[in-house]
């Protein structure tokens, strides 16, 4: 995609003894919007050595991150493992590029001719429910924030009805139909069970 609007950060965490642990590595930013890390498992004699376990968290000031192949609270971040390796012996098997997909929170700027739903969710106590995810179809995603809020862009379609899905990590659901334009004003309060 495009780099995106606002301020993105990509952090490096390496695993030891069974806890992530910041690493002082900083990315490197492609004019794309790609971060990589050169020379991660590089050492001085490979033979022998472990397998380096990190993680990559990313923040971005105007959403969430999703990350590829996992639920955003159940990984909270990109995994991987790097073979240790140096300039005569190569790692076997060479780390995948991983998506982390950036999407917008309750306060991105949408363009004024987008049509966007803005709502809660909450569970059935009534409580917020951070990190849900929001779909229409399988065209726009978004994540609940902190206080459950979120902004649904409704880009790709037009006037008149249309279901939402709302799913946590926890596997809790709704289904909520609406009008399109009908019911873009309101704020909306989904229960997820």
């Amino acid at each position: 995609g495009r780099v995106p609007v606002g301020e993105v950060t990509v952090e490096l965490e390496q695993e030891v003894d069974g806890e992530w642990r910041a690493t002082r590595r900083e990315p490197v930013h492609t004019p794309s919007g790609i971060a990589y890390f050169p020379n991660l498992g590089l050492v001085a004699d490979p033979i022998g050595a472990s397998d380096q376990h990190y993680r990559v968290r990313v923040r971005w000031s105007m959403g969430s991150p999703l990350y590829e192949g996992g639920y955003p609270s159940g990984q909270a971040g990109a995994l991987f493992t790097i073979e240790a390796w140096n300039q005569y012996h190569r790692p076997q098997s060479k780390p995948t590029a991983q998506n982390v997909f950036l999407l917008p929170g309750p306060t991105y700027p949408f363009p004024p001719e987008v049509w966007v739903l803005r709502g809660r969710v909450i569970d059935g106590a009534g409580e917020p429910v951070a990190d849900a995810l929001v779909e229409q179809g399988a065209q726009e995603r978004v994540l609940s924030d902190a206080r459950g809020e979120f902004a649904l862009p409704l880009r790709w379609v037009s006037e008149g009805p249309l279901a939402i899905d709302f799913r946590d990590h926890l596997g809790r659901t709704a289904i909520h139909n609406i009008s399109v334009p009908d019911d873009l004003g309101a704020g909306h309060e989904i229960i997820v069970a």
